[in-house]
């Protein structure tokens, strides 16, 4: 680009000579889309997240006594906790801190945090994790969010590719989503003509599906102040509010849209979440097939 641009003040200087043309009006000219593309490419630098926030506080009864005994997200996939996976794909993304909102067997992450020293790993804990939903979870960690961040879920396995296209979206408010999974516990997702979010459920009669959300976000600050905002409102009215961070994101997502990040599942995204013993088999069968394949390319 650089050749291009002193070749086309060359032959603009040739014209100011004969033109009697303001030569530092000219210049300035041509040099200004330039200067407003790096402008633009700075300013999506400064906005790429550097903390990813990890709601870890839930139990995992639909996975049996291994879920009881220790938290899913230490779950061993071909011999490694699946959370390990997730933390070297948020090094490939960029991120420099993770912080866990623990609850059950906290025990496990703080031990986690002692092993790391980039990214910085903190704890915050929910001692109340049982009585509320993972927006209650994720409301602790509002003093901690000063620019955007990223908010996933800790029992999932994803590509880090997909991660990294999240990451770049140019939108503020991305969510990862994915075309049909048939895992047999969606959420469903539905979006305006414009690709924004409208409604999550896992109720399909519920809404219009365009996709499935793999439980990945990248959130403005704004965004994400703007839903422990209205979460803390709601449970004012409701102290036994049970919300979690799907219906928190719906409520704000007209004032603050968020943008759909829709990718095929087969061969862009393969992912699953693991709170069953049937999503670790489909995971060995499936998932970890499809994702070696797409590793491949």
């Amino acid at each position: 680009m650089f050749k291009v641009v002193i070749t086309q003040i060359f032959v603009l200087l040739f014209f100011i000579n004969h033109e009697q043309v303001n030569a530092s009006e000219a210049v300035s000219a041509l040099l200004d889309p330039y200067a407003q593309e790096d402008v633009v490419r700075k300013s999506t630098a400064q906005k790429m997240p550097l903390l990813a926030i990890i709601p870890a506080a839930g139990r995992g009864a639909r996975f049996g006594e291994a879920g009881v005994l220790k938290p899913k997200g230490f779950i061993e996939v071909e011999g490694k906790p699946i959370i390990h996976s997730s933390i070297e794909h948020l090094v490939c993304g960029g991120i420099e801190r993770i912080l866990f909102i623990t609850g059950h067997c906290s025990k496990y992450y703080e031990v986690l945090a002692g092993e790391y020293m980039h990214p910085i790993v903190d704890l915050l804990h929910n001692p109340d994790y049982a009585k509320f939903g993972n927006m209650h979870t994720i409301c602790l960690a509002k003093d901690s969010v000063a620019e955007s961040i990223l908010l996933l879920d800790s029992d999932i396995i994803y590509p880090v590719s997909a991660l990294q296209a999240l990451i770049r979206d140019p939108h503020p408010n991305v969510l990862l989503s994915t075309t049909t999974t048939k895992s047999g516990d969606e959420v469903y997702v539905e979006k305006d003509g414009n690709g924004n979010l409208v409604k999550l459920s896992k109720n399909k009669d519920e809404l219009e599906i365009d996709s499935e959300s793999v439980g990945i976000y990248k959130l403005s600050r704004e965004c994400f102040q703007a839903m422990c905002t209205s979460y803390e409102a709601a449970l004012k009215e409701n102290p036994d509010l049970k919300m979690e961070h799907e219906h928190g994101l719906v409520a704000v997502c007209k004032e603050h849209p968020v943008h759909v990040l829709k990718m095929r599942f087969e061969d862009q995204c393969p992912w699953t979440e693991i709170d069953t013993q049937e999503h670790y088999e489909r995971t060995v069968s499936c998932v970890l097939p499809l994702m070696k394949e797409l590793e491949k390319k």
